[in-house]
């Protein structure tokens, strides 16, 4: 084991996601005096401790443990004397979660500071780390980001009253005209704007209708368009380096990832076994 681990730190910022930035730091270890921020605060503890002390909180900050930090609430925090340390924060414009509480026609949620070691909120912010630093498609990073912050707000919700989603007509209506335009658009990099333009209705609503009534969310069904139409491209015997392009992916890494998602196998052996 290193005597004097590496000390990073990495400010991550994704175009499709303007509204967050992911600080990745690893083994910096220092102690940081009461202090408040404007914006709220996702912290991911991934090796390591960390202890945090506010007027309702004091408790050491573990690994797999998800500390949620609201905009205007003093704390102070510092790391615990480890070998190795690292972790992640996710800053949120508040002004994103007051609109993504208005769509869901929710009250104002009253953001404590809190500490949570459940699995199903922390593994979701994962995914999303990992689809910003590799840059993937807006739309499915989108979807990403709305899961796992509509997760933690399902988690937070406790007497708030919700309404119930559009309407069944309402919801075949936008399924319907979500499918037309992907089916359509697939050579493009659709966005959840974009879908949201089309039907009217939020991000957050399209991605939970949808994925209700189709069984998977907007982005994975314009992959599963475009994977559809990458094999009958192979079955004529086109390049795979051009066959990714003419059905949408313009970086071979993504096309080979879909590919190999959706068909388990990948577009190298689909082909070699399409042209024994």
């Amino acid at each position: 084991m290193d005597d004097d681990p590496k000390t990073s730190l990495n400010i991550i910022r994704n175009e499709n996601l303007g509204q967050i930035e992911v600080i990745d730091a690893s083994n910096i270890k220092h102690r940081v005096s009461r202090h408040f921020h404007n914006i709220l605060c996702i912290s991911l503890i991934r090796q390591g401790f960390r202890k945090i002390h506010s007027q309702r909180l004091n408790e050491i900050v573990g690994p797999g443990q998800m500390i949620l930090v609201p905009p205007g609430e003093s704390h102070s925090c510092m790391s615990v004397d480890t070998q190795r340390y690292s972790y992640l924060v996710f800053c949120i414009n508040p002004t994103y979660i007051e609109n993504m509480l208005s769509d869901m026609q929710w009250n104002k949620l009253d953001f404590t500071i809190s500490v949570y070691e459940e699995e199903y909120l922390y593994v979701p912010f994962i995914r999303l780390f990992d689809a910003i630093q590799k840059r993937i498609d807006p739309m499915e990073s989108e979807c990403i980001f709305i899961e796992a912050l509509s997760t933690l707000l399902y988690k937070l919700k406790s007497t708030h009253k919700t309404t119930d989603i559009p309407k069944i007509g309402e919801r075949n209506r936008a399924v319907r005209e979500i499918k037309n335009y992907l089916s359509e658009h697939y050579l493009d990099n659709v966005t959840s704007a974009e879908l949201s333009n089309i039907t009217g209705l939020s991000s957050f609503y399209l991605n939970r209708i949808f994925s209700k009534e189709v069984g998977i969310p907007p982005h994975e069904y314009l992959n599963s368009i475009r994977i559809k139409l990458a094999k009958s491209k192979i079955i004529q015997g086109m390049p795979l380096k051009q066959v990714g392009l003419e059905v949408g992916y313009y970086d071979q890494s993504h096309f080979h990832r879909w590919f190999t998602k959706i068909m388990g196998i990948t577009p190298g052996q689909y082909a070699s076994y399409i042209h024994k």
